[in-house]
């Protein structure tokens, strides 16, 4: 395997640049420590490494999850109601509520799978960072 044989890396994600980044919010934690008079701590340099936008992005894909997740019995209900109460069973009410279901189920997956898929992108960037730190300072 030749290196053409592999996909680029963007350059926000090369291990250089977020241990540059990694590099200056530990600088910056060090002096808020400094002046607060208590001990850096490595945690606050990596959330400082995660950008407000990702952070939203990712609740609000959850947020999405958990009322697709609420909504799913509201469905069932009135599909069950309606079959129940009805003395003739309607495709033209029924089949709405159904479509529902699986637009409603659809949803959730994709919202959840987009959710863990950005926290797993977010986890990688840190690691390559707190591990592209640990060698340059055992170097």
């Amino acid at each position: 395997m030749e290196e053409e044989h592999l996909v680029p890396i963007e350059t926000s994600d090369q291990a250089e640049k977020l241990l540059g980044d990694l590099e200056r919010e530990w600088l910056s934690e060090e002096r808020a420590s400094e002046q607060n008079r208590t001990n850096p701590r490595l945690w606050k340099a990596l959330m400082r490494m995660v950008s407000y936008k990702e952070f939203n992005t990712i609740g609000l894909l959850r947020f999405c999850c958990t009322i697709m997740l609420n909504l799913l019995p509201l469905l069932l209900w009135f599909f069950l109601k309606e079959i129940t109460t009805a003395l003739e069973i309607s495709y033209k009410t029924t089949l709405p509520i159904v479509f529902g279901m699986i637009v409603n189920t659809i949803a959730r997956s994709l919202c959840f799978n987009q959710a863990m898929f950005r926290s797993d992108i977010i986890a990688i960037r840190l690691r390559t960072a707190v591990i592209g730190l640990v060698y340059k300072k055992a170097r």
